[in-house]
């Protein structure tokens, strides 16, 4: 069986948040990509967003979208 950490991105809870919190309540939300919104993350799962931020990082200096 594959071994399933939390999230780090998401701290477990399935749903990512940014941008700023009003009142106790965020601006913005929705799933977590890094973990699907499961809330754990496999082996699997840590392989692709190590891709996923590699190919961001050098599209970033690039300056290419």
């Amino acid at each position: 069986m594959a071994k399933r950490e939390k999230c780090d991105r998401c701290n477990g809870t399935g749903t990512a948040i940014w941008g700023a919190i009003v009142n106790g309540k965020p601006t913005h939300s929705g799933t977590c990509y890094r973990c699907q919104g499961k809330g754990l993350q496999t082996e699997a799962d840590k392989r692709r967003n190590y891709g996923y931020d590699c190919h961001a990082a050098v599209r970033a200096f690039r300056g290419g979208r």
